[in-house]
């Protein structure tokens, strides 16, 4: 009775779903769309929105590894802290008055390194007013500014002083002006110097390499004697030079009667400023 039962169970399940009772997945009446597209499994369900970290950016500037690719200067300047000027050479003029004066003294004062003539000393003889032997004042020059300028700087450095202080003797000074130096002399001579002219002018450099360097109108400084003799040519240094000393002849006899005690003759070194 059992066993009979359990077969006729069977079959009455088989005759159910022949009949389309359901398959005991989905409902009676519902039958599956074959062509639908099947739901993934749940290991291919998004996960929810991670916050996104984003990838290190594979063209970012890399660390300053070298400098800025723009080489350094192939050749740098000649003269790294910029233009200097030096003094080259150094020679007399022409000499006013004499140099062939009996018992006469030759002196050659040259201004120290760095300077150059700005003015002269001497003593006037009294009460006669002729000069006596003198010697010179110099100053640095000095390259600076912009545009490029030469001046004068400080201290004034007076050489030597020649030949014996007498009674009665005055002691004299001619500067030029500020940033202006010794170009040459004018004036006055016969047996010796009678009088002097101190001629003065300002420097002037060009703007650009190579650089030239040309002096500017002369100033002349008050004479300085009596005007005896004879006007003597006046001696300048050459185009492009400037003064760097004093060549003196002095304490000569002129054979008549004057003793030992006066500018013979008288020449201006010149040397010439170079600037690069």
């Amino acid at each position: 009775m059992h066993q009979r039962s359990a077969f006729a169970f069977a079959l009455s399940a088989l005759a159910a779903c022949a009949a389309g009772s359901g398959d005991g997945i989905h409902p009676p009446g519902d039958t599956p769309d074959i062509d639908a597209p099947l739901a993934p499994p749940d290991a291919m369900i998004a996960a929810p929105d991670a916050p996104q970290v984003a990838p290190p950016d594979a063209m970012a500037a890399p660390p300053d590894a070298a400098p800025d690719a723009s080489p350094p200067d192939a050749a740098p300047d000649a003269n790294p802290n910029g233009p200097i000027v030096t003094l080259s050479g150094t020679a007399p003029t022409a000499y006013a008055g004499h140099t062939t004066s009996v018992g006469s003294a030759l002196s050659n004062d040259v201004c120290p390194t760095g300077t150059v003539l700005t003015g002269l000393r001497g003593r006037q003889r009294m009460p006669d007013q002729y000069n006596g032997p003198l010697w010179p004042a110099c100053r640095p020059i000095v390259l600076g500014g912009s545009p490029l300028a030469l001046t004068t700087g400080a201290p004034t450095t007076e050489m030597t002083a020649h030949g014996d202080a007498l009674a009665g003797d005055v002691l004299w000074t001619r500067d030029c002006p500020d940033n202006q130096v010794v170009v040459g002399l004018d004036g006055r001579s016969g047996a010796i110097v009678d009088q002097l002219i101190v001629d003065c002018a300002p420097l002037a450099v060009s703007a650009q390499p190579p650089f030239t360097v040309t002096t500017g109108a002369v100033t002349q400084l008050a004479a300085v004697g009596i005007g005896g003799g004879s006007l003597f040519s006046p001696i300048a240094c050459p185009a492009g030079q400037i003064g760097r000393g004093a060549s003196t002849y002095y304490d000569g006899d002129p054979t008549f009667g004057l003793k030992s005690i006066y500018l013979d003759g008288i020449a201006i070194v010149c040397t010439t400023p170079v600037v690069q």
